[in-house]
């Protein structure tokens, strides 16, 4: 079933996200119920906080801010810290994001290799070769 432009709208995602690459879905503030993080290629990625009863808000705040040109997104708990944090795929780099638990991240750039960085990363799959829970 495709969700109609109205109840799209009544959900509260209908934004301008033509360019839209991924969609991360995690209980990012703790509230026990499920987020959305979006990637957008041609404007800044953005994060819907779950308001129940089939409605989402904007929100989470991102330190550096969250800049256009994403092309791929995860999740996982990298820090295990029983947070699930985000790496978003942005130019030439990846930015690994932190988060508290109530959608607030810190992040940090990691430059991506010469033979890598011409095209960038389009896709990101998270897995743990020590057989750790990272997701």
């Amino acid at each position: 079933m495709a969700l109609s432009p109205t109840k799209t709208d009544e959900a509260g995602l209908l934004v301008a996200a033509a360019q839209a690459r991924d969609i991360v879905c995690a209980d990012f503030d703790g509230d026990n119920t499920t987020d959305l993080f979006v990637a957008d290629y041609d404007a800044p990625s953005l994060l819907f906080l779950n308001a129940r009863m089939g409605k989402f808000r904007l929100g989470g705040s991102f330190s550096p801010p969250l800049q256009k040109g994403a092309r791929a997104a995860a999740e996982a708990d990298f820090n295990r810290d029983g947070r699930p944090d985000l790496v978003v795929a942005v130019g030439t780099a990846l930015l690994l994001y932190t988060n508290d638990g109530r959608a607030h991240f810190a992040g940090a750039a990691i430059p991506l290799p010469p033979r890598l960085s011409t095209n960038g990363v389009t896709r990101i799959r998270v897995f743990d070769f020590k057989q750790r829970r990272l997701a």
